[in-house]
């Protein structure tokens, strides 16, 4: 009976919201990131040995970058009932609802499109962090996800609001 019980229960549970990277869009990443540093070592070294050596290095990181996360599948963002975890390429963070005060909102870091948060006040001082600013919000969920920042956001608020309430 208590197996039985135990089953239903899991049938019932709602199931963790997965958001995947974007193959294409980390790709696009890697390659405008490593473009940018060969480049600059261009203009620094000019043509050579060195240069090619350094563009060489750069593109099996690049290779290397993009088979890590594929095969770990980052970055992406997990949804619960309890909040939400951004697992990076290296590392993760995890926010439960209550830690997150107000709305998420699309910002703009640079040329790239992101998610900003407020942390809540509570949660500012028992984590003794210092109150940043990402375009006005606390923190920011940036990456190559297979959703734009826009749908992310509304994602995330939908769940926020159907775990907490209205805010």
């Amino acid at each position: 009976m208590a197996k039985r019980l135990q089953s239903v229960r899991k049938m019932t549970e709602p199931k963790p919201v997965v958001v995947l990277p974007s193959i294409p869009r980390l790709l696009a990443l890697l390659l405008i990131a490593g473009g940018g540093l060969v480049g600059g070592l261009l203009l620094v070294f000019g043509p050579g040995p060195v240069w090619a050596t350094v563009a060489s290095a750069v593109g099996g990181v690049i290779v290397l970058g993009l088979i890590v996360a594929v095969v770990r599948q980052r970055p992406r963002v997990v949804i619960t009932p309890e909040g939400f975890t951004v697992y990076k390429l290296f590392g993760e963070e995890s926010r439960k609802w209550e830690d997150v005060h107000g709305d998420f909102a699309v910002i703009k870091i640079g040329r790239i499109e992101a998610v900003g948060y407020n942390l809540a006040a509570g949660h500012r001082a028992r984590a003794g962090t210092k109150r940043m600013s990402f375009s006005g919000y606390d923190a920011g969920i940036s990456g190559a996800f297979g959703l734009p920042a826009a749908q992310l956001a509304e994602l995330l608020n939908a769940h926020a609001r159907q775990s907490t309430g209205p805010k």
